[in-house]
């Protein structure tokens, strides 16, 4: 069994979507919508049940510069790194939904003037 640990930029955290694999963990934060807006770092441990859980590693972690870094190292240690490279990890993600949403208008676009496999601009 494993479960989601979701991290603050403070290196708080909490835990939540317990699945039977890694991937169905994933599936679940993929789903979560807003509801752990406050915890945007999400990571896979194993869900073991009588144990300490600051002491429990990461099993899995997204692929994403510096988090993926972080697969195999404790909760403890993963959250200690977190906070003090919340700077750094605040400019990622703020340059990653910059790529992402230029991605998505630029996407927009090329299925807007898309004409016969070729990519068109209406002159007027």
């Amino acid at each position: 069994m494993y479960k989601a640990i979701l991290f603050s930029f403070d290196g708080g955290y909490v835990t939540d979507h317990k699945a039977d694999t890694i991937q169905g963990v994933w599936d679940k934060i993929a789903d979560q919508g807003s509801r752990w807006f406050f915890y945007p770092f999400s990571f896979v441990i194993k869900d073991l049940p009588g144990g300490t859980l600051h002491t429990q590693r990461i099993v899995d972690a997204p692929d994403f510069p510096y988090l993926d870094a972080l697969k195999g190292l404790n909760i403890r240690n993963a959250g200690k790194s977190i906070a003090d490279n919340a700077d750094v990890l605040e400019e990622i993600l703020n340059a990653w939904i910059v790529f992402y949403q230029s991605y998505q208008i630029i996407d927009s676009f090329k299925q807007r003037t898309k004409r016969g496999g070729e990519l068109w601009i209406k002159h007027n």
